[in-house]
């Protein structure tokens, strides 16, 4: 009976209690996302835990920031989406997820300078200016112990120098590092573990040597501490 007004009060209170959730969810958004360039951080799970219905509106506010309203069935992968996977969202924004978060990020085309074909020879010791990448470059003999930053500088043993000719590139096909236990791992191994985006990983620069990779930029640095070493830093152009 009444059923157009027992319509209208359910509608009223359906309203009600989704303005209060959406409320929530802003919160919640807030307080586990930040910005990174044109990229957006979403920990993930959400701490503190958050109930279903809040989860889905938090992810639904993540992708309205590129103005995409996704499905129901979209918002289910997302939920379900598992470590080191992705989902594109539209046909410019793809989420991942890297293990702590899901990583919402643009498709971007490959500059020219991500082209594996590129080198640059480092000048040791001296100035190397590699304008491509903005940066200009000192290395130099260091006769006291000084330690790495994986950001803007380097230290490596002196006798890894010995072994040819450093170069700043990117990844190719046979690359690796050498762990502090002297073993080897691929490079390719190395980015899976470390959860690197896979969108990411051809536009990393790295320090190597043939085929052995010293400095993953901005990552690791795979040194030894030597009495005499040397510190390789960047400093970004103006």
């Amino acid at each position: 009976p009444a059923v157009s007004a027992a319509l209208s009060r359910f509608g009223s209170l359906a309203g009600e209690d989704d303005r209060f959730l959406n409320e929530i969810a802003g919160k919640v958004f807030a307080a586990n996302s930040c910005r990174n360039g044109k990229d957006l951080i979403l920990t993930w799970p959400l701490k503190p835990e958050q109930d279903i219905s809040v989860m889905r509106r938090v992810l639904r506010i993540a992708a309205g920031m590129w103005d995409i309203v996704p499905s129901y069935e979209r918002i289910g992968a997302l939920l379900a989406l598992q470590t080191g996977k992705e989902i594109p969202l539209s046909s410019s924004l793809v989420v991942m997820h890297t293990g702590e978060s899901l990583l919402f990020t643009e498709k971007r085309p490959l500059h020219k300078a991500f082209s594996n074909d590129l080198s640059w020879d480092l000048n040791f010791p001296g100035e190397t200016d590699i304008p491509a990448l903005g940066w200009k470059i000192t290395a130099s003999v260091c006769f006291e112990k000084r330690k790495a930053d994986p950001e803007k500088s380097g230290v490596f043993g002196a006798s890894l120098f010995e072994n040819g000719l450093p170069q700043f590139r990117y990844r190719r096909q046979g690359d690796f590092v050498v762990l502090p236990n002297g073993n080897r791992k691929k490079l390719s191994d190395y980015f899976i573990d470390e959860k690197i985006p896979k969108h990411l990983r051809d536009s990393i620069p790295l320090l190597a040597i043939g085929s052995q990779i010293l400095w993953v930029v901005g990552y690791r640095v795979f040194g030894s501490a030597e009495e005499k070493g040397v510190i390789v830093e960047i400093e970004k152009m103006g």
